[in-house]
């Protein structure tokens, strides 16, 4: 498979030297700055936290037992990214906005600790 990359998709702009790239020459040169501007920015690495309405939070909670984890407005999503301070996973993993608004997060580890895990989260707004 090809490797799609900056320069190999610049040459794009030899079409603007042919008949057809003549009468698109607009719409080629849109799609060509278009294009050029979402590879740089994949390139760069393309975070939630700079690029979306999301943020990242750490919460330290206590296998299978409800969190409230404060947030400035109702969430769209959460998604848990990684336990970040001990070798266990995640077995399973449940969020919802309770009767007062809050956001409240529940997490069963595989190792079945006693001790609370700081878990990274991603909280889509």
């Amino acid at each position: 498979m090809t490797k799609i990359n900056i320069p190999r998709f610049k040459n794009v702009s030899k079409l603007l030297t042919t008949t057809a790239g003549n009468e698109l020459r607009e719409f080629i040169t849109y799609s060509s700055n278009t294009f050029e501007q979402l590879l740089r920015s994949l390139q760069k690495g393309l975070t939630f936290e700079e690029n979306f309405a999301a943020q990242v939070r750490i919460a330290r909670i206590f296998h299978n037992t409800d969190t409230q984890i404060l947030v400035p407005s109702k969430p769209s999503g959460v998604i848990p990214l990684r336990v970040t301070e001990a070798d266990s996973g995640i077995d399973s993993f449940n969020w919802y906005i309770n009767a007062s608004g809050n956001l409240i997060v529940n997490i069963t580890f595989t190792d079945t600790p006693t001790d609370a895990r700081e878990v990274k989260l991603l909280i889509l707004q």
